[in-house]
């Protein structure tokens, strides 16, 4: 289920974020900076967060698990799969871009 650039849900491949965005850069060290006050972890390696915690458990045919379980307070609850999960970040996803939201800005949700 990979989401095209004019969709609001994912198509069919299982992936959210487009193939050039599926790996990480290694890191040129684990840390450096421990002489002084800021510690810098993995330096120069980056991680897609999405494709490495959603996008490729649907790819391994594991979008049918338990991604989320939610309780409410008189009972409720609600279970998540992965496939859910990644459907619903696409659309928010595509409805961030939709207003305008680029790689690199910043961003504050308020949730109520």
């Amino acid at each position: 289920m990979r989401r095209s650039r004019t969709s609001s849900t994912p198509t069919s491949s299982g992936r959210c974020c487009p193939p050039d965005q599926q790996n990480s850069q290694p890191r040129t060290s684990v840390a450096q900076g421990f002489g002084g006050p800021f510690a810098r972890w993995f330096v120069g390696g980056t991680i897609n967060a999405s494709f490495q915690c959603l996008d490729r458990h649907v790819e391994n045919g594991r979008g049918d698990r338990t991604a989320y379980l939610w309780e409410g307070e008189p009972g409720d609850t609600r279970t998540i799969t992965y496939a859910e999960l990644l459907e619903q970040l696409c659309r928010f996803a595509n409805a961030l871009r939709d207003l305008g939201v680029k790689k690199g800005d910043r961003v504050g949700i308020y949730i109520a």
